[in-house]
């Protein structure tokens, strides 16, 4: 017998009868060790002993549980505005948040299976796209780069992949498209966008936050600049004029 993983088995169970005793079926003992959520092959064993004490010749039935599912990945929000570099206790927050993926199949939870195989960079004021792989982001940004927390060889973990954007990306405003993948029981791959503002220096613009406008020059800061050109202009004039005069 075959079953789905997560699925519901009911047991065919067996029939006994005896010469003398007849019907001996509710008299049949069943050993049942299926467990649906877990994949692996079972032997349900049955067995019965008549009135005078005579042991039937044990059955079984063998049970495969098998996961034909593909995996389902769950992905969070995916926007991390980055307030000029400030904040950047609430973007490390942000990063992790954006980072809470999960995946599931019919036999439970296999989120510590996700594997991060590649982040696609795009910087979209320049034009610049980088994608990384698993092994040139190791190598480039781990051990070249000593980033702490990633001091040893990046496998694409979620946990680790949190460190690198962190201490790394966290900095880098841009457009990030990671992919992810399970390869087990069958193989899935989903991509999630996470956009990295530095709302008022990075590529991607200005969206007129506090430290936005304190760096602006105000009305006042113009007039005063508009102010020291005129009177830089007249004094100016003023020793050309006297250089003519002494000639």
């Amino acid at each position: 017998v075959t079953i789905e993983c997560g699925n519901t088995y009911t047991d065919a169970c067996a029939t006994a009868t005896e010469v003398c005793d007849g019907d001996l079926t509710g008299s049949i003992v069943t050993v049942n060790p299926v467990d649906t959520a877990v994949v692996g092959t079972y032997t349900v064993t049955y067995n019965v002993t008549d009135g005078q004490g005579n042991v039937a010749v044990e059955m079984t039935r063998t049970v495969v549980v098998e996961n034909t599912t593909v995996p389902e990945i769950v992905l969070p929000a995916v926007y991390v505005p980055i307030d000029c570099g400030k904040e950047f206790d609430s973007a490390f927050k942000a990063i992790t948040d954006a980072f809470a993926i999960t995946a599931a199949n019919p036999c439970g939870d296999i989120t510590g299976d996700i594997r991060v195989t590649e982040i696609k960079v795009t910087y979209p004021r320049r034009g610049d796209e980088i994608t990384y792989t698993v092994d040139s982001l190791n190598t480039l940004l781990v051990q070249e780069g000593k980033i702490t927390g990633l001091e040893g060889a990046y496998t694409g973990t979620i946990a680790e992949t949190i460190t690198l954007f962190q201490n790394y990306f966290l900095f880098k405003p841009a457009i990030y498209e990671i992919t992810y993948a399970v390869q087990e029981p069958q193989p899935s791959q989903t991509t999630q966008i996470i956009r990295i503002d530095d709302q008022c220096r990075g590529p991607l613009g200005c969206y007129s936050c506090d430290s936005c406008a304190a760096q602006r020059p105000t009305i006042n800061d113009v007039k005063q600049l508009m102010s020291s050109w005129f009177l830089f202009g007249i004094s100016m004039m003023a020793l050309a004029s006297l250089s003519r005069f002494k000639r």
